[in-house]
């Protein structure tokens, strides 16, 4: 069972449309076809039996009895489907990514939270694409002691970014360490 909120409920309904038992723009037949290609599931399911059977009821249902990474996984296309842009989206999305992080109680975030939260994730995607752009310039090195010294640096970038908490390289007696980093008190 998703652990969806109210609220968070609330903010996919009014997105998809779904006051009027619609969900977009879908008909009971790609409707079907489209939570199968997602999930795998069979929408009109007796088990999603739900108020008058309606598209938006059966949506409400599967998120009463499906789990976060299926529920995340079927909004998260059912937003790349829509036309939908701006602050809503982003709200949802931010659910999306909650609901696909597995975790165990619904997030208590206020507005202002989450749109911090949005603001960090679009500054690390800009970090991660420039990295990526830089590690395929380091691919086309042909001084290939250059490259892996700069791939070190990018691997450092890189761990910073999640907070991984890198280590600069080091020599020991007869060998050098290229880098380290921590995660869950491990190096």
């Amino acid at each position: 069972m998703s652990n969806l909120t109210y609220v968070e409920k609330s903010k996919f309904e009014k997105l998809l449309g779904m006051e009027s038992g619609y969900v977009l723009d879908f008909s009971n037949r790609t409707f079907a076809e489209f939570v199968r290609d997602s999930t795998g599931r069979d929408i009109y399911d007796s088990r999603y039996d739900y108020g008058s059977g309606s598209k938006a009821n059966r949506l409400r249902a599967f998120w009463q009895k499906e789990e976060n990474d299926v529920v995340g996984k079927l909004m998260s296309d059912l937003l790349d489907y829509s036309d939908a842009t701006g602050p809503p989206e982003e709200v949802c999305r931010l659910i999306v990514a909650r609901l696909l992080q597995k975790s165990s109680g619904p997030r208590e975030d206020s507005g202002s939270q989450q749109k911090e939260q949005l603001s960090q994730q679009q500054r690390r995607s800009q970090v991660l694409r420039q990295l990526k752009e830089d590690f395929f310039q380091l691919a086309a090195e042909g001084d290939r002691n250059r490259a892996g010294l700069a791939l070190e640096k990018l691997l450092n970038r890189l761990f910073e970014i999640f907070e991984l908490r890198p280590r600069q390289p080091f020599r020991v007696v007869g060998e050098q360490i290229d880098g380290s980093f921590e995660l869950e008190s491990q190096v």
